[in-house]
């Protein structure tokens, strides 16, 4: 008999003697009618056969449901016995959960046998949360965001959120924004929504209010930013991302923004964001950021837009990484709203914010982040001890919960499938964050989010996570050099000094020693293929950019024949990644703003033939 690998681990599995073996041809015995729409939602292949049918019967149930008032709303007790199953519950969302757990036995029972035991489980945090962003050029179809609730919901996640700025979403006020382009309509996010009620998930709106409005501010609305030229940042000129605060206009175009967006919604939550206005005060606003202070005109415009969501039945929430800085402020704010404390560190989010806002007694989620932006494949090590840290610590300071946030800045280039280990760790340290964070998740994750029946999907994900670690230099803001290679080219010639060609050799050599393990792959499931040949693509994108590390190395060694090499390449091996890039990208997510995510690459081509003339 296999081992029991559960994602979440529950709070007690009690074994006992013997087997059971559930009758696929049986029954399931529901207690009311209000179990019904869940229980057939949750029924996976193995129960299929099995009749739902409400209310008691001579013979004997597959699964019996039997309410039990004193457990908690999203708790149940499951007892397997020999002679069937049992389940207890207060609410059908618990009711629900059970039947998740017992799906995920059946997925690791052989010949129907699951052992005889005593699971009572219920969660230590009210709020599991996963947001992913469907902005940076990647929107995902509606079907393939169905597989990916069903996903969250088997791991008993019960908040979703959709992260927008630029423009995801076709806004009827402001066709201009999105002729031509293939996004979501209303109709698309009220089947999304409905997908996630039925599968006790709530659908939270998130749309940027403040900064990241890149977008909006490029033309039309270009007299609503802060700094309409742009400002300074890094080595260049960034362009216009922030608001301006004291524009009534900037006010207007987020209420027009939010009254054609909020109403698909059933939640009664709005992620307002309002994060990273890193430009505030140096263009309109210096005067009087210089005479009140930056938090002063912060925290003013962020309550406009609090009360913004509040006119509309909306609970906010927001990012807190510029009023954290300004703690005085947060004493301003109302009371329902809810502070996002996020950083994506190993040792994030910050202990020193977590017990600022237990002690303000503010409601808070703490939001690690699955790190696989800014690159091809999620920096594994940061993930999963970014992950770790906030459920511990939610549960530390009386955070109400955890928000496991999956960003595409970059571009997007990184799939989804990269990310199913980093779900899967987010989903068990909001469930029972003691129990979880020792556990062994590999054969869990292998089992119920890659189906791997060979086990070593998530060892593939983890150990090209690492690939990072390897390179000679170490980029800040979660990015990794090898995907800078794309993003910049063959511009930034301080690249690489010090580094040899070993050094890049080594790196392909890393690559090529992962490539057994996809084609060890055993994923019986219609995304089997694809996820090996997402995986496959990863690999290929990074080897490839490791040409432009030896290009530099040539560079700075004075090595034409290496940089000849190097250059040769990159040109025989970009258009067949653009090619594969586009031809995966059209599987899973809408044409949008493919161009723009492909554009680095072809960049990257005209600069490679610009320097092979002259090699």
């Amino acid at each position: 008999m296999k081992e029991l690998h559960l994602i979440p681990q529950p709070k007690s599995v009690v074994m006992g003697e013997g087997v059971c073996r559930p009758d696929r041809g049986g029954y399931i015995s529901l207690d009311c009618r209000e179990l019904y729409d869940g229980i057939a939602i949750a029924r996976t292949a193995y129960f299929a056969d099995c009749e739902l049918l409400i209310g008691q019967y001579a013979s004997a149930p597959t699964v019996r449901f039997e309410r039990q008032e004193d457990l908690h709303a999203e708790g149940y007790v499951l007892t397997v016995a020999t002679d069937g199953i049992t389940v207890r519950y207060t609410t059908p969302q618990g009711a629900f959960y059970a039947f998740c757990t017992l799906n995920q036995m059946m997925d690791c029972a052989e010949d129907g046998a699951i052992p005889c035991c005593v699971v009572e489980d219920e969660p230590a945090l009210a709020v599991r949360g996963y947001m992913l962003d469907i902005s940076r050029n990647k929107v995902p179809k509606t079907e393939e965001i169905f597989r990916l609730i069903d996903k969250l919901a088997a791991l008993k996640i019960n908040h979703m959120e959709m992260y927008m700025e630029w423009v995801p979403f076709k806004y009827p006020s402001f066709p201009q924004m999105w002729e031509g382009r293939d996004l979501m309509c209303g109709e698309d996010i009220l089947a999304i929504d409905r997908y996630c009620r039925e599968r006790f998930i709530e659908l939270v709106p998130n749309q940027n209010n403040f900064g990241h409005m890149d977008a909006w501010l490029k033309k039309e609305f270009n007299h609503l930013a802060e700094c309409p030229d742009g400002f300074p940042l890094g080595n260049g000129i960034s362009q216009p991302r922030c608001l301006d605060p004291q524009d009534p206009g900037s006010l207007e175009l987020i209420t027009r923004m939010a009254d054609d967006l909020l109403p698909y919604f059933s939640s009664d939550k709005y992620n307002i964001c309002c994060d990273e206005t890193i430009e505030l005060g140096m263009g309109k606003n210096r005067e009087a950021v210089e005479k009140y202070g930056l938090g002063r005109v912060y925290t003013d415009f962020l309550k406009k837009v609090i009360a913004l969501a509040q006119e509309r039945g909306k609970m906010p929430l927001f990012w807190d990484d510029v009023i954290r800085d300004f703690p005085e402020m947060l004493s301003e704010l109302p009371k329902d709203a809810v502070v996002l404390e996020w950083g994506y560190g190993p040792e994030s989010p910050d202990e020193k914010n977590c017990k600022l806002l237990h002690d303000l007694g503010l409601r808070f989620y703490l939001c690690p982040g699955i790190n696989g932006w800014n690159s091809f494949l999620s920096k594994a090590d940061h993930m999963v001890g970014n992950i770790k840290t906030a459920g511990l610590r939610a549960l530390q300071y009386g955070a109400e919960g955890v928000l496991n946030t999956d960003w595409g800045d970059g571009g997007h280039l990184n799939f989804i499938s990269t990310s199913y280990v980093g779900i899967a760790w987010g989903a068990a340290m909001s469930w029972r964050p003691v129990e979880n964070e020792h556990i062994d998740m590999n054969a869990a994750i292998d089992a119920h989010m890659y189906r791997d029946r060979a086990g070593k999907a998530t060892e593939f994900t983890l150990k090209a996570g690492h690939f990072f670690l390897l390179e000679g230099e170490q980029p800040q803001d979660n990015t990794t050099l090898t995907h800078r290679f794309m993003m910049t080219g063959l511009k930034w010639r301080h690249l690489c000094k010090g580094l040899t060609r070993k050094a890049f050799d080594d790196m392909v050599a890393y690559f090529d020693g992962l490539r057994p393990l996809i084609e060890r792959m055993d994923i019986p499931t219609d995304e089997g293929d694809l996820i090996k040949r997402e995986f496959t693509l990863s690999l290929d994108a990074c080897a490839l950019l490791q040409n432009v590390g030896l290009f530099y190395v040539g560079l700075h060694t004075d090595d034409a024949a290496l940089r000849r090499e190097a250059l040769t390449a990159l040109k025989a091996g970009i258009p067949a990644i653009v090619a594969r890039t586009e031809e995966l990208w059209l599987i899973r997510n809408r044409r949008s703003y493919l161009a723009e995510s492909v554009a680095p690459w072809q960049d990257l081509l005209k600069d490679v033939e610009q320097e092979l003339s002259l090699v």
